[in-house]
């Protein structure tokens, strides 16, 4: 097929339709025929129509937990590799490829990666470099709560206002990304050309998906913020599906990247009861969930259906 979205043509439906009634006994097909006729709608529905071709995970498993050493503020994915940007125990600023085990003498509270260039920040300024860390280029760039990168752009966000940038430092475009007084320290990503914010307004929780021109698409409620906390959650992005981490009830929740909910496992579930609590940063390379907590990283099998 020439597109991927004909897998949900009438055949194919049908298909699966019957493939369904056939599990359920004749007299109860025929006696609670509502039942296969809701199954029905559900399969030509908008959402099934988005989630039937992707990898959908749906069963998650630690299978280690590592000491690394290092309070961690930014987790990054630079060429499949897991980076991270924080203190070490002696309380000097690193950057630590958790891979090859290397560290890096450099002061970056936040970095991005693209196949040609590193983007990071540090005290006001935006620096871009090379993928072995050699600075190439750097302006100045005031008040950023996060960045990250595409192959073309530069997306940054401060208190309210999401910046543009190519990477010679020319400002493209911007945005506010909430009315709100306080919004809370917003993380930002970016996928297929929508960039992703999530923003703490004090009473709820959000992710506000928008265009490369700044319109709102749309505003994905994530859960009440009970706690009145002021962070913003940490959230990932990876073969179009967002993972979130929900502190206010200890959970990792699946969406599609057009915002809608595929699934959610609460972590006590997971892996000791005493340690799924604040938890942040976490990263998806391939099919392993990184969920870092207070100088421990946690590696997760994603099993995908």
């Amino acid at each position: 097929m020439n597109n991927k979205n004909e897998i949900m043509n009438e055949k194919i439906i049908d298909i699966i339709f019957i493939t369904i009634a056939s599990f359920l006994p004749i007299k109860n097909i025929y006696s609670g025929r509502f039942v296969c006729k809701k199954w029905y709608y559900i399969l030509i529905s908008k959402l099934t129509k988005k989630i039937i071709t992707y990898k959908i995970p749906n069963k998650v498993n630690l299978i280690r937990k590592e000491f690394i050493g290092i309070y961690v503020i930014n987790t990054s994915n630079i060429n499949n590799r897991i980076f991270f940007s924080g203190f070490n125990t002696g309380l000097e600023f690193v950057i630590y490829d958790y891979d090859k085990k290397k560290f890096f003498d450099l002061e970056l509270s936040y970095f991005s990666s693209n196949s040609k260039f590193i983007c990071g920040y540090r005290h006001q300024n935006i620096k871009i470099f090379n993928l072995e860390f050699q600075e190439l280029n750097k302006w100045n760039c005031d008040n950023i709560n996060d960045l990250t990168v595409d192959e073309n752009y530069i997306y940054v966000v401060g208190d309210k206002i999401c910046y543009v940038y190519d990477f010679k430092g020319n400002k493209i475009n911007y945005w506010n990304i909430s009315e709100k007084k306080e919004i809370g320290f917003p993380k930002i990503r970016v996928n297929n050309n929508k960039i992703y914010v999530s923003i703490n307004d004090e009473s709820d929780n959000w992710i506000k998906i928008f265009s490369n021109e700044g319109k709102c698409i749309r505003d994905i409620h994530i859960s009440k913020n009970m706690y009145n906390d002021l962070i913003a959650f940490q959230f990932y992005v990876s073969s179009s599906i967002i993972y979130v981490l929900d502190y206010t009830d200890n959970s990792i929740k699946f969406f599609t990247c057009d915002g809608d909910l595929i699934s959610k496992f609460v972590t006590s579930n997971l892996w000791c009861r005493e340690e799924c609590e604040k938890l942040n940063n976490l990263i998806v390379i391939e099919d392993n969930l990184y969920i870092y907590r207070y100088l421990y990283l946690y590696t997760f099998k994603l099993f995908f259906q």
